[in-house]
């Protein structure tokens, strides 16, 4: 099985230097619909959706953030829960690699324990 992910960025701004995350959730949110309308439920990827927010002095998003996690949770609450993973640093390629490890695992295991398809 597939797998596609999302990044969201959690510090994205506008030109006007507004928050565009709710931009970024909508763009997802018909991503979802162009796949949901498209495609069988058994051939969709798993989405996965990865928080990132640009490297700051202090390794840690910025002060004033939390609004993008307000509106996270209003989005799941509206869609259902996501596989999400993050925030996590676009200057910590540990942190990043480590994440992917763990889903390219989690879909490993999945696919293992999946039954057979039958075709």
């Amino acid at each position: 099985k597939t797998a596609i992910v999302y990044v969201l960025w959690i510090d994205g701004k506008t030109h006007d230097g507004e928050s565009n995350f709710d931009d970024q959730l909508q763009g997802f949110e018909e991503s979802l619909s162009h796949f949901r309308s498209t495609t069988k439920a058994r051939l969709r990827p798993v989405k996965a959706v990865l928080l990132l927010y640009q490297s700051s002095a202090t390794g840690k998003p910025r002060a004033g953030l939390e609004k993008w996690a307000l509106t996270l949770s209003d989005f799941e609450h509206a869609n259902g829960d996501l596989w999400k993973f993050g925030p996590l640093c676009m200057g910590d390629p540990e942190a990043l690699h480590a994440t992917f490890a763990e889903m390219t695992s989690a879909r490993l295991k999945y696919a293992q324990n999946a039954p057979e398809d039958p075709a």
